[in-house]
């Protein structure tokens, strides 16, 4: 102690206070910057959203129920007008008739804004690639795998899926129990993209409880999401975590860092017998038949080798599965409520079915479901008010972008929500509203609603899973209301269904169960 007597001229309680000043001064000067130097500071917008990111932080992390900046970005284009500097960093715009330009359309270089891109924590994956250039070299052979052609080969597949899940609506019917829709078709939709893509299925389907848990896991997830969304980097720290440590913080996630382990498992399999045949019998790996997975698929592509990592093969399995059955359970649980609430347009489709698919245990062809206008039409309403992605997913052009009068700076983050656009009153009257007779309805001002039909994005960024999640709403659509007559069961809008959180997806409250039926006849 007499050394620091002696030998410090500045004591600790002056040094705490010279570096609290210095914080001080540093946030005061930062904001400042922020406002009156920075390229975006001609934009207009709130001003406290333009000084900190703490703004967008209140709104998704501590406003109840959570996950509510989407609806403060739709105040602020309201107040603002159609460009909006939403935190310090980005901007939003809020045009249906720019999304293709943001997005590439014609093919033009977009890098994914980092913070964005960390989201799921799958740095190596395709969703989480950040470089345009590396992202395409990703994106191929996942596109590849998940194309129109390879879906339609697999409707054996899919048939399967969709016949056990049929047994089990019999099954329900039988007992005159309650079915949690949600649980049983991400059950559903969750073991078929295993056993399409990666390995075979999770097994989720063939227990009850099993399907609830899972559907929990998903639900505990969302509740978080909106933290991580605002802490991007603190995803991967908790998937090295032990079990326990996880069980500790926060054990309703267990599940998922359990699923994260288990792909790294097939993903290292999978790696170890390619690896081996490649050394063993010395052959081209890009000449090899490719075994019916995405692992193998990538494995046997023409990727350089250090984009065949365990790692790299992993992170995009994980954020397949967990990623890719809950959109497609969410779509037909809400299309089916709709349904439900609408005799009129449930009387329409089951007749359209019945004409399409007399005998009732013989399930046509997705290209002949795809005909269909009614069915097509549901589908697409469907997809469209339930925005799937609702989270902004901002695009980096390495040039300046022009919007309207506006010249957006070089290396500047912009965002554009799914749901803003699918959702906008100009295209979509009454946006909040199930029409599907609005897809058959020829518009008087010529608008082509294709053009704003956005459900997986555009562009190369867009959604690699598109043709799989669309042939296995078709099906299950098709099954489920030609061979059942099903009954609402405890279940509101404004509790079960209305969109009030963005989780990434889009989510109901909180106290929410799940869409719920009872299957109370057999179509014959």
């Amino acid at each position: 102690m007499e050394f620091f007597k002696t030998t410090c001229p500045v004591s600790i309680g002056a040094a705490v206070g010279l570096a609290f000043a210095a914080a001080l001064l540093y946030g005061v000067g930062l904001v400042i910057y922020r406002l009156t130097l920075h390229p975006l500071a001609r934009f207009p917008g709130p001003k406290l959203a333009a000084a900190t990111k703490w703004y967008e932080f209140y709104y998704d992390c501590i406003k109840a129920p959570g996950g509510q900046f989407l609806w403060e970005t739709y105040r602020m284009h309201k107040k603002y007008g159609p460009i909006v500097r939403i935190n310090p960093d980005e901007l939003q715009v809020a045009d249906p008739n720019w999304y293709d330009t943001l997005n590439a359309a014609g093919g033009a270089i977009r890098h994914k804004y980092p913070p964005a891109a960390n989201l799921v924590g799958t740095p190596l994956g395709v969703f989480g690639t950040i470089d345009h250039h590396v992202h395409r070299v990703r994106k191929a052979p996942v596109a590849s795998y998940f194309g129109r052609g390879n879906v339609v080969q697999a409707q054996s597949v899919m048939r399967t899926s969709v016949e056990k899940l049929s047994s089990q609506f019999h099954e329900l019917y039988v007992s005159g129990k309650a079915i949690n829709l949600r649980a049983t078709l991400l059950a559903f939709a969750t073991d078929l993209l295993g056993i399409y893509g990666f390995g075979g299925s999770l097994g989720l389907s063939d227990s009850e409880d099993k399907a609830m848990e899972f559907m929990h896991t998903m639900n505990a997830v969302a509740v978080v999401t909106p933290f991580f969304k605002q802490f991007p980097d603190a995803l991967p720290w908790l998937f090295m975590l032990k079990p326990w440590m996880v069980k500790l913080i926060y054990p309703s996630v267990l599940p998922m860092l359990m699923l994260h382990r288990q792909m790294h498992a097939r993903s290292e399999d999978s790696w170890s017998r390619w690896n081996k045949t490649v050394k063993s019998e010395r052959k081209d790996p890009v000449k090899q038949t490719r075994a019916p997975d995405v692992f193998n698929g990538i494995l046997y592509s023409g990727l350089p080798e250090d984009e065949k990592s365990v790692d790299r093969l992993s992170q995009d399995g994980f954020l397949a599965i967990t990623a890719g059955g809950d959109p497609i359970a969410r779509t037909l649980a809400i299309g089916t409520y709709y349904l439900l609430t609408k005799p009129e347009d449930l009387r329409l489709l089951c007749k359209e079915l019945d004409t399409i698919m007399p005998d009732r245990n013989k399930l046509p062809e997705l290209a002949e479901l795809e005909t269909l206008p009614f069915l097509t039409a549901v589908v697409k309403e469907t997809m469209r008010i339930v925005g799937l992605a609702a989270s902004r997913l901002p695009l980096i052009s390495d040039t300046p972008l022009q919007y309207k009068e506006w010249v957006i700076p070089a290396g500047t983050p912009v965002g554009m929500s799914i749901h803003q656009v699918m959702h906008d009153e100009k295209y979509f009257p009454d946006a909040d509203v199930f029409k599907p007779e609005r897809w058959l309805e020829k518009r008087e001002d010529g608008v082509q609603l294709e053009r704003y039909y956005v459900p997986f994005g555009r562009g190369t960024r867009m959604c690699v899973g598109q043709h799989f999640a669309q042939a296995e709403i078709y099906l299950a659509m098709a099954a489920i209301f030609r061979r059942f007559d099903l009954q609402l069961f405890d279940t509101t809008f404004k509790r079960d269904v209305e969109t009030v959180r963005d989780c990434f997806l889009t989510e109901a409250r909180l106290e929410s169960q799940g869409i719920r039926v009872k299957v109370v006849g057999e179509r014959s």
